[in-house]
């Protein structure tokens, strides 16, 4: 794929529409084992008359040691879909498909990236570059919100309402003087976790980071740094974070700038994320 499409790759990831493959979410709708051919490879092809065939839900988990960074899906053992990402240059290729029934999806023209690429190392043996890597980290210029993982309850509205995983993500603002709890407006996030709770280390009550990757909306505006919009239906999509404490020094870059790793993604809707957004450059384990 990657001479067919001239697209960089790393650790799994491609390059060319970075925002949207980094948008891959863990599938737990998947449930073991998977219908495929008797020549499929191992581990997903079982006998049907195993007594170890009968349908469960996979359980995704992560490698015992490092295999990826937290930003690829192939830092995740278990099924994963992507909500956006195709490497197609036109409707007719069928080069990179992103829906299990191979069908293509359109892209919409009002979606727009919000991350600016600054750095991406994925340190891989000479001899495979595709092969999990020895060390890798991205550094992005994006916005950033700090919310609160509130609750379990999640809108009925969310594209991620079908994983029992996750919940509510909060932004409350910071009060000043002369402001009051009536007049503050609390933001509402979806979450969606790359681990099932029990597995996570995180938890309800735990502070977390938004990072901005994909806005849709038919009328932006740029103002500054950050773009807006006043529409009620427009969307967010991103990656939440969390700082990554065994980071620091593997880097010269993590000397003076906080170190993250993925646990998630989200959703939300609403202009009021885009006011209280803060530009950011992120580090990414």
């Amino acid at each position: 794929m990657a001479v067919v499409t001239r697209a960089d790759y790393f650790c799994g990831i491609w390059k060319t529409q970075l925002a949207e493959f980094l948008l891959w979410k863990v599938d737990y709708g998947v449930e073991f084992p998977v219908k495929l051919p008797l020549w499929a490879p191992q581990p997903f092809r079982i006998n049907p008359l195993s007594p170890t065939a009968a349908s469960v839900p996979i359980r995704p988990r992560r490698h015992e040691s490092y295999h990826a960074p937290s930003w690829s899906w192939a830092s995740v053992i278990g099924p994963v879909t992507f909500l956006r990402g195709r490497l197609d240059t036109s409707n007719k290729d069928q080069i990179s498909h992103i829906r299990k029934d191979g069908a293509l999806e359109r892209v919409a023209k009002e979606r727009i990236s919000l991350l600016g690429v600054v750095e991406i190392e994925c340190a891989t043996d000479p001899l495979d570059p595709f092969g999990p890597p020895h060390h890798a980290y991205m550094i992005v210029n994006g916005q950033t919100v700090p919310v609160t993982w509130a609750h379990k309850e999640k809108s009925r509205m969310s594209k991620y309402t079908r994983s029992k995983n996750g919940g509510t993500l909060v932004y409350q603002p910071t009060f000043t003087t002369g402001s009051s709890a009536s007049s503050a407006i609390t933001l509402t996030a979806e979450f969606e976790p790359d681990l099932a709770d029990e597995d996570l280390d995180v938890s309800i009550g735990d502070s977390l980071l938004l990072l901005y990757v994909i806005m849709e909306d038919a009328t932006l505006v740029k103002v500054e740094d950050r773009f807006l919009s006043r529409r009620e239906g427009t969307r967010l999509e991103g990656l939440v974070l969390v700082p990554d404490l065994t980071a620091g020094g593997k880097h010269d870059h993590t000397v003076r700038q906080t170190v993250y790793r993925r646990v998630g993604v989200f959703e939300a809707t609403g202009h009021g994320w885009q006011e209280v957004a803060t530009a950011s450059t992120v580090v990414i384990v």
